[in-house]
């Protein structure tokens, strides 16, 4: 997987992911069907919901010693996660 590619094709420029067929697809279908359990309580939008799958994705694909890429490829996803969700975020992420 090309992460610059994830990123620049898939990532609006606020930082948000949409639900994207790509995106699901990429992600896996297990974990949209988590989404549709949780959705209920959560109460966040697809596109919070979307943006924490594709940076939990990005974190469980990079390993350790790439950090530097991954903050690079993440940053601006928290950001828009930060401003998108009201709470703690460690409950999507």
């Amino acid at each position: 997987m090309d992460f610059t590619y994830f990123n620049a094709q898939l990532q609006a420029f606020d930082g948000s992911f949409a639900d994207t067929p790509e995106l699901r697809e990429i992600v896996g279908r297990v974990a949209w069907d988590q989404r549709e359990a949780a959705a209920g309580h959560l109460q966040v939008s697809v596109e919070a919901w979307a943006t924490a799958l594709a940076i939990g994705y990005l974190r469980s694909h990079l390993c350790a010693r790439q950090g530097d890429l991954l903050n690079a490829l993440t940053d601006k996803a928290m950001g828009y996660l930060r401003q998108a969700v009201d709470g703690p975020l460690d409950v999507l992420l």
